[in-house]
C-alpha cells in the first residue's frame, strides 16, 4: 500500500528538519501538537492544489527576487478579509535560514555561559 501524499509530505519535512513526524496529530486529543516535532515550534504541514490560492506563490515568488538581489528575506504577509490576526508567509527554505540565524543567535548566548554547550547546539545539523 502506498503512502499519502499528506503523509509523505509530513515526513519529508520532518526529515529536512532533522526531526520526527508526529503520528495521528490532529486525531489525538492529547499529547503532541502539529504534524513535525520540532521544540520551540508547532509545525502543521498542507498539501494540495485545491487549499492553496496559486497566487500566494505568485507574490510570494516575486518578493523573493527581490530578496535575492538585496540578500533579505522574503516574507509575504497576507491580511484575511474580516481577520483578527495576518497570516505570514515564508518558503521552506527561508524558514530553515532564519531557523539557522535563531540557532546561531542561541549559540552566542550560551557561549557566556558553556562553550563546550554552545559548541555541541551550534554544530547540530539540520538539512535543507
Amino acid at each position: 500500500m502506498t503512502e499519502k501524499g499528506w503523509k509523505k509530505a509530513e515526513r519529508r519535512v520532518a526529515e529536512l528538519l532533522g526531526t520526527n513526524r508526529v503520528p495521528i496529530s490532529g486525531a489525538a486529543p492529547f499529547g503532541k501538537k502539529g504534524d513535525v516535532d520540532l521544540a520551540g515550534y508547532i509545525i502543521d504541514v498542507k498539501t494540495g492544489h485545491r487549499q492553496i490560492p496559486k497566487c500566494v506563490g505568485t507574490w510570494l515568488e516575486a518578493i523573493r527576487e527581490i530578496g535575492k538581489v538585496r540578500d533579505e528575506l522574503p516574507v509575504l504577509v497576507l491580511q484575511p478579509y474580516r481577520a483578527k490576526e495576518r497570516l505570514v508567509v515564508l518558503t521552506f527554505s527561508d524558514f530553515v535560514r532564519l531557523r539557522d540565524v535563531e540557532r546561531r543567535l542561541a549559540a552566542e548566548e550560551l557561549r557566556a555561559y558553556d562553550r563546550d554547550a554552545a559548541l555541541k547546539y551550534a554544530s547540530t545539523p539540520v538539512r535543507q
